[in-house]
């Protein structure tokens, strides 16, 4: 085993070939993922504020609003015909019932635009977290 890359000589250390070269990463691809990455993380949050804006709004409060815990990766996740139910049964709480329509529809707009501009699937967004 001459030819190994790795050797492992009687005092048990661990030896590598120096001649073997390993790639080194893209500077330039590294800092393109990083801006997109933060681009698609301001987007995300600009969803998350104007959420809760909205929640403040329709609830009539600063604090009444958290029990509607909106996920809004779930909701992407779901199928188009299921969001404005799902969001619309999570609304039932608020006291402006009059808007919670439009908040939602609103939301799986903004939503749909999000994934339209940073598409991941899922799956990867679940296996990236």
């Amino acid at each position: 085993l001459k030819e190994s890359i790795i050797t492992m000589s009687e005092e048990k250390h661990v030896g590598f070939d120096a001649s073997m070269e390993v790639p080194s990463p893209r500077v330039d691809r590294i800092a393109q993922t990083g801006r997109y990455d933060r681009k698609a993380m301001r987007a995300r949050l600009a969803i998350e504020d104007w959420l809760e804006e909205q929640l403040i709004d329709i609830y009539e409060s600063d604090d009444g609003w958290e029990e509607a815990e909106i996920d809004t990766e779930e909701v992407m996740d779901m199928k188009a015909e299921e969001q404005l139910g799902f969001l619309k049964e999570k609304l039932k709480g608020a006291k402006k019932q009059d808007k919670v329509e439009e908040v939602a529809k609103e939301l799986i707009e903004r939503l749909q635009h999000y994934s339209a501009n940073y598409s991941i699937s899922g799956k990867e967004r679940k296996s990236v977290q």
